[in-house]
C-alpha cells in the first residue's frame, strides 16, 4: 500500500499522515509457529481498486473465518486492469463477491480488522472475522457485504 497521490504525501513529503506502509499486529504468533502474515506484494502498476474476501461460515467444527484477501488493480491512465495481489491463502471457505470502490473514488486507502483474541488452550482461535477496507474519499466496501457508514468508521481505520 503506498500513497495514492491524492494526498499531499504523494512526494514522501508527509510521511506522518501519508505512511508508506501499514500493518496489524498478529495476536496468533506466539501461540502458534505457523499463523504468519504472507509476503508483501504491491499491485504491477497502477493501484487497487476492489477486493474479495475468502471466508469459511460459521458451523466448521475448527472454525477458520477469514482466509484470503485479493485485491484488484488497475492502471492510473487509463483505468486497465493490471492485475491482482492476494494474501496468503487459507483453503477452507469462499470468496464472498467483490467489492468495488466508486468510480470517481477508486482507491483503496485504508483498512480496519475485526480481530478476535486468543481464545486459550480449548477455544477456537478464528482470528480475523471480517476486512472492511475505506475508498479514497467517503465510503468503506465490508467484506460480508454489509452497509458501512464512514461516521462509524472515525479513527478505527489505519489510514495510508
Amino acid at each position: 500500500y503506498r500513497c495514492d497521490g491524492y494526498n499531499d504525501c504523494s512526494d514522501g513529503s508527509d510521511e506522518e499522515n501519508c505512511p508508506s506502509e501499514i500493518s496489524v499486529d498478529n495476536p496468533y504468533m506466539d501461540h502458534y509457529p505457523d499463523a504468519q502474515w504472507g509476503a508483501e506484494e504491491d499491485c504491477p502498476t497502477g493501484h487497487a481498486f476492489a477486493f474479495d474476501m475468502k471466508y469459511e461460515k460459521p458451523g466448521a467444527v475448527d472454525q477458520t473465518s477469514v482466509n484470503a484477501v485479493k485485491m484488484y488493480c488497475r492502471d492510473d491512465s487509463n483505468g486497465a486492469l493490471t492485475g491482482q495481489i492476494t494474501s496468503f491463502e487459507g483453503r477452507y471457505g469462499d470468496y464472498m463477491g467483490l467489492r468495488t470502490c466508486p468510480e470517481d473514488d477508486d482507491k483503496l486507502t485504508g483498512f480496519r480488522l475485526q480481530v478476535w483474541p486468543y481464545q486459550g488452550t480449548f477455544g477456537d482461535d478464528w482470528a480475523i472475522d471480517n476486512v472492511q477496507i475505506s475508498c479514497n474519499g467517503n465510503y468503506t466496501l465490508d467484506g460480508m457485504g454489509n452497509n458501512v457508514f464512514e461516521e462509524e468508521m472515525n479513527n478505527d481505520v489505519r489510514k495510508v
